[in-house]
């Protein structure tokens, strides 16, 4: 039985380069913070405002060699 089976070394499959590097932090850092900016005053009207961020194990940032 194969110690990896199932896992996926993207590495070998995905090559980021710095321009979707760059796109990716305005869309998922930039993006969000302009939306949370834009709408904290219509969250101050509420008695119990909530921001909810959801993410996913693939945006994590890691090292390749």
């Amino acid at each position: 039985m194969q110690e990896n089976a199932g896992r996926v070394d993207w590495s070998k499959i995905v090559t980021e380069t710095y321009e979707l590097a760059e796109a990716g932090l305005k869309t998922n850092y930039y993006g969000v913070k302009e939306l949370t900016k834009t709408l904290i005053p219509l969250l101050q009207f509420s008695s119990s405002p909530r921001i909810v961020n959801v993410s996913s194990s693939m945006g994590r940032l890691e090292v390749c060699e």
